[in-house]
């Protein structure tokens, strides 16, 4: 079980810590996340990033998520990222700071939510977890990072759309 809080400044380099100990993300990868982080602490009155910390019992950060309201939309969210702590990883962390998110996103209006992700293969696991918990790609630009690396949208719906 974890408890969900806004990041502070202190938490700035444990999140820094588990984005290169996952193995997983690219030196871009963790600039742009830092970057995000970056914008929630340092400019405040800003709308567009929240991140938020989970804890475990004993207080140890162990899941960390960035997502907003999409700027010109209406009731359209995006999940930057979402980074549980190895340790942590293939326990149900990211699933349940996944439904925090989702329910604090339609608490908040959220019509749909938007993951933009890589399609590199050692990101795989990424989309797994996302179509096991009813994202469904939705698009696809070719050759967006890098020629043959694509840029996948993954979609859920929270309220039927209206054609």
């Amino acid at each position: 079980m974890i408890t969900v809080r806004p990041m502070v400044s202190q938490d700035r380099e444990v999140l820094y810590e588990v984005l290169q100990k996952t193995g997983v993300f690219s030196v871009q990868a963790i600039n742009l996340a830092m970057e995000l982080v970056d914008a929630y602490l340092f400019n405040a009155g800003q709308e567009e990033y929240r991140v938020v910390v989970g804890e475990a019992e004993q207080g140890e950060a162990v899941v960390f998520a960035c997502y907003g309201p999409v700027a010109g939309t209406e009731g359209t969210w995006r999940l930057h990222f979402l980074v549980v702590t190895p340790a942590h990883q293939h326990h149900g962390t990211g699933t349940e700071m996944l439904t925090w998110l989702e329910a604090r996103m339609r608490g908040e209006g959220a019509r749909l939510v938007i993951i933009e992700i890589t399609s590199e293969a050692k990101y795989a696991a990424f989309t797994r977890f996302f179509t096991e918990r009813a994202y469904k790609q939705a698009g696809r630009i070719r050759n967006y990072f890098c020629s043959g690396e694509d840029m996948l949208f993954y979609i859920k719906h929270f309220n039927p759309p209206v054609d």
